[in-house]
């Protein structure tokens, strides 16, 4: 071992246990004040050094105090936000963006060999990415659109809202014809399946994440954030295992 090696072991040693220090050099200083009496240069001496004793068992102490309490206290609040750290990190989410009108789903379209899209009625990503659908399409890439069945229940609730009534024909009328011009240009097709529930959430899954948007309980138009998840997390798995399910329950209304 090395010289060097053995005075930076000692400096850790000392570091690690300077409370301690302090407290036995403070009582020593203390008990020898204590011992004798000296005057230099008009300077009490065993006075002087008791109060240095004084001074050092009292940093001592403080020291002692923060390590036993302080440090405790600070070691749990570390370690459970280190552990709600953890939580979010393995929870899969691995994009946020407050507004879901901001979402860029170019890449997932362009590259995802089977995508799934769910929707109430919208035609908006149809529309804003509508040149990436067409390639698509030349590639021979399927797509699996989900959306309401207005025949159901669900859809006559849909209906049956005043502020949605009057978006629902028109939408429905222009994702249709969407679907027919991009389903000529190729091989690739967009499937529709119908579900006869109203979607919490809507939502793009590709092969390695999901984007999901939830819906508004209450009535308004306000910006609504959306969410990206990484295939092969927990959050993610839920919200596939949920579309599955789904897709399955919307084939057997085909």
């Amino acid at each position: 071992m090395s010289r060097f090696s053995v005075g930076s072991g000692m400096t850790k040693l000392i570091v690690r246990n300077i409370q301690y220090i302090l407290i036995i050099i403070g009582l020593a200083c203390i008990l020898v004040a204590n011992i004798f009496e000296k005057d230099v240069l008009k300077v009490d001496v065993d006075n002087a050094l008791a109060n240095i004793g004084v001074m050092l068992l009292v940093f001592g102490a403080i020291q002692w105090v923060f390590d036993v309490g302080v440090r405790k206290q600070l070691f749990e609040e570390i370690t459970a936000l280190t552990v709600k750290n953890i939580h979010v990190a393995t929870s899969g989410i691995i994009d946020v963006v407050q507004n879901s009108r901001d979402v860029d789903y170019s890449d997932l379209i362009t590259q995802s060999t089977l995508l799934t899209i769910g929707l109430n009625y919208t035609p908006r990503i149809f529309e804003d990415y509508l040149s990436i659908f067409k390639e698509r399409s030349r590639r021979g890439m399927d797509t699996n659109l989900i959306v309401i069945d207005f025949n159901s229940d669900a859809g006559s609730f849909l209906l049956g809202m005043e502020k949605e009534a009057g978006h629902v024909v028109p939408n429905q009328d222009k994702l249709r014809r969407i679907i027919e011009e991009i389903n000529n240009i190729g091989d690739g097709k967009i499937r529709v399946l119908s579900h006869s529930a109203v979607l919490r959430y809507s939502f793009v899954q590709g092969d390695s994440s999901i984007w999901v948007k939830p819906y508004r309980n209450s009535n308004g138009r306000d910006e609504i954030p959306a969410i990206q998840l990484k295939k092969g997390t927990w959050i993610y798995d839920f919200f596939s295992s949920d579309i599955s399910a789904l897709i399955g329950q919307a084939q057997k209304n085909e």
